[in-house]
C-alpha cells in the first residue's frame, strides 16, 4: 500500500459499470497481471511508437498505452484490498509480487516516455496530450533512473513491512479494540465528530 485508502474506495462504497451491470468494489474480480504479460504489450507498444508517422498513428498510440493502463488495474485493486487486511495472506503475496515488479514496470513506462519525447513526432504527441502533461511527463523522467530499480524493490517491501506491523496494532475505539486499518472509513468520515474521535484513538494507541 502507497497511499491512504480514500472512503469510496472502501468496501461497500464503491459502484463501478461492467457494461450494463453495476459491480461493488468487494465484487470486483480479480487475477494477477504478470510481469511476462506487461513486458509484453509494451514491446508492442514500443513498436507501434516506432513507426508512427501521422496523427492518426500518435492516436492510436495513446489508446494503446490507455488500455495497457486499464489491464493493469488489478494491480491497484491488490494495493486497496491488501492495504484494508494486510494480515490476508493471498493479497500479502500478491502485494510482495507487485513490489518485486514494480519498479521494472515503471522502467518500461519511463522508457516508453523517453521514446515520446525523442520521436520526430513528439511535437504532436504534446498537442494530443497538452503541454502541462507532457512538462509533467519530461519533468518525472529526470528523478527516475534504471540503476534505482534494486533500490526501490527493497524500498517497496520495508513499506509493505511497515504497513503489516502498523496494522498488527489494536486500537481502542468506543469501547472496542480494533486493528488501525479498520479505522480507514471513520477517519475520512464526512461527521467530523467520527473523524476526530478515529484519529484520537489511533494517536493514543
Amino acid at each position: 500500500m502507497r497511499y491512504n485508502i480514500p472512503a469510496f474506495m472502501l468496501p461497500g462504497a464503491i459502484r463501478l459499470w461492467e457494461g450494463e451491470r453495476v459491480v461493488r468494489f468487494q465484487d470486483m474480480p480479480y487475477r494477477r497481471v504478470t510481469w511476462e504479460e506487461i513486458a509484453g504489450e509494451y514491446d508492442a507498444l514500443f513498436r507501434e511508437l516506432q513507426a508512427v508517422s501521422c496523427e492518426a498513428d500518435c492516436r492510436a498510440v495513446l489508446a494503446h498505452r490507455s488500455r495497457l493502463g486499464d489491464r493493469m488495474t488489478p494491480m491497484d485493486l491488490c494495493y486497496v484490498r491488501h492495504g484494508m487486511n494486510v494480515n490476508d495472506p493471498f493479497y500479502a503475496q500478491e502485494q510482495r509480487y507487485y513490489d518485486e515488479i514494480g519498479p521494472r514496470v515503471a522502467e518500461l513506462a519511463n522508457r516508453f516516455s523517453r521514446m515520446m519525447l525523442l520521436s520526430p513526432m513528439s511535437d504532436c504527441f504534446e498537442q494530443l496530450m497538452g503541454s502541462f502533461a507532457f512538462t509533467l511527463m519530461r519533468d518525472g523522467l529526470e528523478e527516475t533512473s534504471e540503476g534505482l530499480i534494486a533500490l526501490q524493490q527493497e524500498e517497496n517491501a520495508l513499506v509493505s513491512r511497515y504497513h503489516q506491523l502498523i496494522a498488527a496494532g489494536r486500537v481502542n475505539y468506543n469501547g472496542r479494540q480494533v486493528s488501525r486499518s479498520s479505522l480507514a472509513l471513520e477517519q475520512q468520515s464526512p461527521d467530523r465528530a467520527v473523524r476526530k474521535a478515529a484519529y484520537q484513538a489511533v494517536a493514543a494507541s
